[in-house]
């Protein structure tokens, strides 16, 4: 006697992997080309645009203070536009950014440059990709999370090792370095962020975790995730919220200081080469 088929097993591969792959290539690049590349290219910022170390360093700082400063409203337009959206525009203006850094004549035009990039990351980062792998993965969504996540150490790991030859050779420079990571993320990221990813499993025709719908539902498509949790008002009212707030905030204050002065100090002050310094970096 035939066996009834195990309803709750998917029937094909699951296009939630796609979304994964997508979302790692786009975070390590746009990681890449806002936060990982611009400090291997401070020494030869210094050196073209006759500035100090704090000068070309803050150009860092601004990054992170406009992303910070958006995230919150990054957040209300991730609710009305939902995060494929979102993502799709800050690729887009990271893009824009990319092709304006690699021409730019000086330190002011690179303080607007990465007063942008802060914005496109936010749009495209960390905010946006969360929620997106939500509504695709429930049991694995830690998982999936870390998987993706580690985009910025794959970033941090990859790209000032791939760039450093070209930056330190005089016949390209920084310009051309910053280039290819740019060419990487019109060329790849770009197009994943247009075509591949999706908001929800039902436009697919799938559901969460890619399970076949169980015996007696009428379709096989599902609805997009409702928004779960409390209001803005009702958690700022609770000191928990806060205690996660101060935390993050210190923690990625003390990384981000260590990280905008390194290479700096290994290429200018310990006398390495180019290529040293973003190995010691990466």
């Amino acid at each position: 006697m035939a066996t009834n088929p195990d309803h709750h097993a998917p029937s094909r591969f699951f296009y939630g992997w796609i979304i994964a792959f997508s979302l790692l290539v786009i975070y390590l690049l746009a990681d890449g080309v806002s936060l990982a590349l611009p400090p291997v290219l401070y020494p030869r910022l210094i050196q073209e645009f006759g500035v100090t170390e704090g000068a070309v360093s803050f150009c860092g700082a601004i990054t992170l203070i406009i992303a910070g400063i958006t995230a919150p409203f990054a957040g209300f337009l991730l609710d009305r536009f939902g995060p494929c959206n979102m993502i799709r525009v800050g690729v887009i203006l990271l893009g824009l950014c990319g092709v304006f850094y690699v021409q730019a004549a000086s330190l002011w035009q690179l303080y607007l440059l990465h007063s942008l990039l802060g914005i496109g990351l936010v749009f495209c980062g960390i905010l946006s990709i969360v929620v997106l792998v939500s509504h695709w993965f429930v049991e694995r969504r830690g998982t999936v999370l870390g998987l993706v996540l580690a985009g910025s150490g794959l970033s941090g790991g990859i790209l000032p090792n791939l760039v450093a030859s070209i930056v330190s050779n005089p016949q390209y420079g920084w310009r051309w370095g910053y280039g290819l990571v740019l060419l990487l993320l019109l060329t790849l990221a770009l197009p994943l962020s247009l075509f591949a990813i999706k908001d929800s499993p039902s436009e697919m025709g799938e559901r969460r975790d890619g399970k076949a719908p169980v015996e007696g539902e009428k379709s096989s498509i599902e609805s997009p995730p409702s928004s779960e949790g409390v209001a803005f008002r009702e958690a700022a009212r609770q000191g928990a919220f806060w205690v996660f707030a101060l935390t993050l905030a210190t923690l990625w204050f003390s990384v981000f200081v260590f990280h905008s002065q390194l290479i700096i100090f290994i290429k200018q002050d310990l006398g390495f080469t180019q290529e040293m310094a973003s190995f010691c970096f990466s």
